[in-house]
């Protein structure tokens, strides 16, 4: 417990830092100015493709008040560990709570997306959530808990366009939990055939509707060209952002240190080997993982796998889920694998904790920030909002300068 309460300062330590621009926070601030009408008449109003989800919580905190850094790190933090109580209430006594907490709060993952103002843990805490409403409405048959479900279903659907696998995945673990009664039932009234094919036909209507979507229309091209080499090649880039969350830091990071080309086969050595692990585990019957979440780790891993955006934050939204697979007991047996097992252990605390201090050492100094932060991408925005300077130049980004003037 002293060792996860000092971790949990570290991340808040990273409070006093300035608010971390990417991409995707500048598209996302964007779209609140946009939806505010706030957003000045000179920069480009043209319509972005985000989900809304994140867009009103920033949307929420400005009404308040309290769109500021440190108090999104806060609820991120807050979504995290609520995250975890989640995962933790769904393994059961399966997994040990505090070696899940190390696990996930050590991993460079789960400290660079608390930080930063994006939607992925927003998004873990209401998938999560979705989990542990329908597990526990299928203990209890509570509505209250069914009502959990489907709210944080529909918040993770808003939040995220990866959360349409969610309800798909509760209605596949729905239907697999009473197979048996309802085969018995369909085969002595055909009749009952007809709802199925109506929510069938409901599924491919859907499917449909969504056709034009920005991220539909980025599979449709290229998989109707050549699927096997689209999914494949997909398949084969992704490895190395799993492998990321293993290795427990960026690819991007070694290659100082090793060739880029070896380096990424190491990183997909290693995914390859924790892949055959988490599915091991999902398809034995000896470690004790509920159906739900074995259904919708294979959905996610089947999209992302697929997907065809690269990058760790996309498998981060799992890692809590990955961790709870990875934990469940029995331990590994043999001599050769515990030895295995500890050394990996050791490595796994070392880097995690040295992730953790190279992120507050840029928190506390506001130059090396400025130039390593998104390595180095908004340096000159973070200097001339440092300085209060106007942009001297037009390579100057106004938008992410305007953003940072607002709210940091």
């Amino acid at each position: 417990m002293a060792v996860i309460v000092l971790l949990l300062a570290g991340y808040l330590l990273n409070c006093i830092a300035p608010l971390r621009l990417t991409n995707d926070t500048v598209r996302y601030f964007t779209i609140k100015e946009q939806l505010e009408g706030s957003w000045p008449s000179e920069f480009s109003t043209k319509p972005d493709f985000l989900p809304h989800g994140y867009v009103w919580f920033l949307s929420a905190l400005t009404r308040i008040g309290l769109l500021r850094s440190p108090v999104v790190i806060v609820i991120h933090l807050g979504y995290l560990l609520g995250a975890l109580f989640f995962v933790r209430r769904l393994f059961g006594d399966a997994v040990k709570g505090s070696h899940l907490f190390l696990f996930v709060l050590l991993n460079w993952t789960s400290v660079k997306y608390t930080l930063i103002p994006l939607s992925e843990t927003q998004f873990l805490f209401l998938t999560t959530g979705a989990l542990y409403g329908y597990l526990e409405f299928e203990r209890t048959k509570s509505w209250l808990h069914l009502c959990l479900a489907v709210a944080c279903c529909a918040g993770a659907i808003f939040t995220r366009t990866a959360g349409i696998i969610l309800p798909l995945a509760l209605l596949v673990s729905f239907v697999f939990n009473r197979r048996k009664p309802w085969l018995a039932a369909l085969r002595a009234h055909k009749w009952m055939a007809i709802p199925a094919l109506i929510i069938f036909l409901g599924l491919v209507y859907a499917a449909y509707a969504i056709r034009d979507n920005a991220y539909f229309t980025y599979f449709s091209g290229p998989f109707s060209a050549s699927p096997v080499q689209y999914l494949a090649g997909n398949f084969w880039k992704q490895l190395v952002y799993w492998g990321e969350l293993f290795v427990n830091m960026p690819w991007s990071k070694t290659t100082s240190w090793v060739p880029a080309t070896m380096g990424a086969m190491l990183f997909r050595l290693i995914a390859i080997v924790f892949l055959a692990l988490v599915l091991y585990r999902m398809g034995s019957r000896r470690f004790a993982i509920p159906a739900v979440v074995r259904i919708y780790l294979l959905f996610y891993l089947m999209l992302i796998f697929s997907w065809p955006f690269f990058d760790a934050r996309f498998w981060f939204p799992i890692l809590p889920l990955v961790a709870g697979v990875l934990l469940t007991k029995p331990p590994p047996s043999g001599r050769s694998a515990l030895i295995a097992g500890n050394v990996y252990k050791v490595i796994y605390v070392v880097v995690g904790i040295v992730a953790l201090g190279y992120y507050c050492r840029l928190s506390l100094n506001k130059s090396e920030f400025a130039r390593k932060h998104d390595a180095g991408k908004w340096q000159r925005e973070y200097e001339l909002h440092f300085s209060g300077r106007p942009p001297a130049d037009s390579t100057i980004n106004e938008k992410a300068l305007y953003i940072l003037n607002k709210y940091d």
